[in-house]
């Protein structure tokens, strides 16, 4: 027994001569058997005490400095998904949920408490031995994690659970199931799980042992890429709603999602949107009848398009195929009018088999000019007053309002009209531009 067994037994023996001394009267026997320490830590589960130990693996990246915010964030998601499973399973028990160390020592033990037993013994026989098992993989799609919680589930006796809540516990689960996979702290094999947890499989937890950072295989480009995508995602503003909808799953994903929320009150927002688009790993389109009508979204997926981006259509609203471009046309689109598991699943198979993606052009497309509003250009020539303007264009510029002022956008209509009474108090109105006006107006 090296040292770190020796204080690992330690610690479990006196947690349970204070919390559960009958474990101790069946310690002589369990202590002959393999992975004894992982048993007597399952055992501890049945008394509210959750175990889980590891080591932070160093990395290029690693700085010694950044460990206490590592260990934090690696037990505060063990806490998060023990509160979200009691606050969906059982909605009317405290959530709260505690973590201690041991000690200062490497590798670290803590024990978290919790006071829902089922949920403590569910994270024992699951969630523990999974991601000390699955920790080193880099191929780890959502619908797996969703398929974790919902065996939770079933066994907490939760099948009842509404739409709402479950798609809730799903997205928690899998946003911090996603942390404590992809986090520095490199978990021990311990419990030995769930007889049902690893079917098939040739990989369940044996007897805890040290992990060498040198034996760890480091993660491929292209697998970071698929586990943590920066999504930029292109709508109509009257589909905002769902675009919320949507961005809660992909970041529970563990997906970087940006849009044009992220713009600050006085930044130029075509500028930035132009840089989200240039970064992004994926665009996607949420396609609507509106969005089809849409010369912002327009200009979007076309500058993505010639930028050599990943374009991913998403329908969120029926429209007709045949107004769809042709080059979304070409891509599968995703239905997601309705959020619900199958919608979800279907996002998760779409964004698991992308193409790969492809480098900038060697020559970059032109920006395409911000997409401002025809109307409000025409608003800037009619009131600058200090501007002349020329018999033609007055022409021009009246009949374009006119057409506007009989349309179908009651905003655009309003405005035409009070912008043609505008042009005739300007000096250089022409007498034949100036009665035209008067007539349009008055006949409205």
């Amino acid at each position: 027994m090296d040292m770190y067994e020796q204080r690992l037994e330690e610690f479990l023996l006196r947690l349970a001569k204070v919390h559960a001394p009958v474990v101790l009267e069946s310690w002589p026997t369990l202590r002959t058997e393999p992975n004894a320490l992982g048993l007597l830590a399952r055992k501890l589960a049945d008394f509210n005490i959750l175990i889980i130990t590891g080591e932070i693996i160093p990395t290029s990246q690693y700085v010694a400095e950044d460990t206490p915010r590592h260990l934090e964030t690696w037990v505060k998601a063990y806490g998060e998904i023990y509160k979200a499973f009691v606050g969906a399973v059982f909605p009317n028990y405290d959530p709260n949920i505690t973590g201690h160390y041991t000690d200062s020592q490497w590798p670290v033990i803590i024990y978290l408490r919790g006071a829902i037993t089922p949920v403590i013994q569910m994270m024992a026989d699951y969630i523990v031995p999974y991601v000390a098992v699955r920790q080193t993989e880099h191929s780890i799609l959502p619908f797996e994690l969703v398929g974790l919680a919902d065996t939770i589930v079933a066994a907490l006796e939760g099948e009842d659970l509404n739409l709402k809540a479950r798609t809730q516990l799903q997205n928690s689960c899998v946003k911090h199931l996603n942390i404590l996979l992809n986090s520095p702290i490199r978990q021990y094999p311990l419990m030995p799980g769930a007889p049902d947890l690893f079917i098939n499989r040739d990989d369940s937890p044996k007897q805890p042992t040290r992990v060498e950072p040198a034996l760890l295989k480091p993660e491929s480009s292209d697998a970071k890429l698929k586990n943590n995508l920066r999504i930029f995602i292109s709508y109509r503003k009257t589909n905002r709603n769902r675009v919320d909808d949507i961005t809660q799953v992909l970041t529970s994903m563990g997906h970087t999602v940006n849009f044009d929320q992220d713009i600050l009150q006085g930044q130029h927002w075509w500028d930035v949107i132009i840089e989200q688009i240039q970064k992004a790993d994926l665009i996607i389109a949420m396609i609507s009848p509106g969005y089809l009508q849409s010369q912002p979204c327009h200009l979007e997926y076309m500058y993505a398009t010639a930028l050599n981006k990943r374009i991913l259509p998403v329908e969120i609203e029926p429209v007709n195929y045949r107004q769809i471009p042709v080059e979304l046309q070409k891509i599968q689109m995703v239905d997601f009018e309705r959020q619900d598991n199958d919608a979800i699943g279907r996002l998760t198979t779409a964004l698991s088999v992308l193409p790969s993606s492809v480098p900038l052009p060697k020559v970059m497309p032109v920006i395409p000019e911000a997409p401002i509003p025809e109307i409000s250009k025409l608003r800037d020539e009619v009131i600058n007053l200090t501007l002349q303007i020329g018999p033609d264009r007055q022409r021009l510029i009246a009949m374009r309002l006119y057409e506007m002022m009989r349309g179908q956008n009651a905003d655009d209509a309003k405005l035409a009209r009070e912008l043609l009474a505008s042009m005739l108090k300007r000096p250089d109105i022409t007498f034949s531009t100036g009665r035209t006006i008067e007539n349009w107006l008055s006949i409205e």
